[in-house]
């Protein structure tokens, strides 16, 4: 059998997979309640939202450079988007709290296309070899 294409034997345990979800259980939680309410402006929130924002991001990093450092297993799959989504609130923040004019707001994609080649680099290409 081919090594390249993965078996459904190959299963993450349980306690792996739990893991790896624990930023996107509090990343989850904390951008609904930043996104989902009336009349949202990144002005009418406190530095606290925007901290919160960062700490959530850097768990974010950890996750994906623990999976880089272990060839990229399967449950780090989505942490590249989860990221592009993090930068570009970021991004959104710094430009509203400290005054900044970047030409980047909110270009989600940009930043979804930077860590997919940024991933096609030689020692990170692992990441694309059991998709």
């Amino acid at each position: 059998m081919n090594s390249s294409i993965p078996s459904a034997s190959d299963q993450t345990p349980w306690t792996t997979a739990l893991l790896s979800l624990i930023p996107f259980f509090v990343a989850g939680p904390l951008r609904i309640m930043l996104y989902f309410q009336p009349g949202w402006m990144p002005q009418f929130h406190s530095p606290l939202d925007f901290l919160l924002l960062l700490i959530t991001s850097i768990m974010i990093l950890i996750g994906l450079g623990l999976g880089a450092a272990r060839k990229f297993p399967r449950w780090v799959y989505p942490y590249p988007v989860h990221l592009a989504f993090a930068l570009s609130d970021l991004l959104l923040y710094t430009n509203t709290l400290f005054g900044w004019n970047f030409a980047l707001t909110n270009n989600f994609l940009v930043f979804l296309a930077l860590i997919f080649l940024i991933l096609w680099l030689p020692g990170l290409r692992s990441f694309y070899k059991n998709i």
